[in-house]
């Protein structure tokens, strides 16, 4: 009983995390209320609450949600060098852009916030550490690399990735995408090898 009620929840909440992120993607952050979410996600208002404790609760949730999810896509590779790494990185970024549109676009509209909201603000910032403590692990495994040239180059990597998956849901061009990521990421592998 205990085990159905646990999985009942959990699905609870990753709808409630769907929902969330479908308004942020359609209305922005001004958008969220706790009746539209309960409303998008086919539950009471007293049910969202029971799983969250506020809207924020909700927002952090789907973050952390959103920056697992990155790190466990990269874990079910073995890189062999940079260039595949870098490649993958690539495919990784018009993979979450197409099949998870609406939460690109709801991380876009958080980020907007986040310029003039303090909490918004360090909870985007506790997700590119996270991002690139992801990144240089990886690197790391591949090819033994100072930790001031990794630094530099990690937190310029998640910088890039997030503007070139934000041009690339403008015009879906996958071969232009393709070829301006290569150019970039042959930048960094020239830089983490020569510097």
């Amino acid at each position: 009983m205990d085990d159905l009620r646990r999985k009942k929840g959990l699905e609870t909440k990753n709808r409630i995390r769907i929902s969330t992120t479908t308004i942020l993607a359609r209305e922005g952050m001004s958008g969220l209320s706790a009746k539209k979410i309960a409303d998008e996600a086919g539950i009471s208002k007293s049910n969202l609450f029971h799983h969250f404790q506020s809207i924020d609760d909700i927002l952090i949730d789907l973050f952390e949600t959103i920056t697992s999810e990155i790190g466990h896509a990269l874990s079910n590779f073995k890189f062999k060098s940079l260039e595949e790494f870098f490649h993958m990185l690539g495919e990784l970024t018009l993979q979450l852009s197409v099949e998870k549109e609406e939460t690109f676009i709801a991380m876009f509209h958080y980020f907007n916030i986040a310029l003039t909201n303090p909490n918004y603000k360090q909870r985007i910032v506790k997700l590119k550490q996270h991002l690139i403590k992801i990144f240089s692990d990886y690197i790391l495994s591949i090819e033994p690399i100072s930790h001031v040239t990794l630094t530099n180059i990690t937190e310029s990597i998640v910088i890039t990735l997030d503007a070139f998956g934000m041009h690339y849901s403008l015009d879906r061009n996958k071969e232009k995408f393709m070829n301006q990521w290569k150019i970039q990421s042959d930048f960094y592998c020239h830089y983490l090898r020569n510097t």
